[in-house]
């Protein structure tokens, strides 16, 4: 077997920050979770070709508009 550093390719997502409680789904929602929605949201309207950052950003700005007190990181 080879040894050494095992090349990966992912990204680790939450829907909030460990003081904070995600919000399941709500009519608000569409029936599903508002991080959910949100990001759903955020690609609908940003696109696919953007930084992770800027659909997080997109993402959050989102939920705080629908007024979810969650930070998606």
């Amino acid at each position: 077997p080879k040894s050494g550093p095992i090349a990966m390719n992912g990204l680790l997502i939450a829907a909030c920050l460990e003081t904070e409680t995600a919000t399941a789904s709500t009519s608000a929602t569409a029936g599903k979770s508002a991080f959910t929605f949100a990001l759903l949201s955020a690609i609908d309207r940003i696109g696919t070709n953007r930084s992770n950052r800027e659909l997080f950003q997109t993402a959050a700005a989102h939920l705080q508009r629908l007024g979810f007190r969650q930070t998606p990181v």
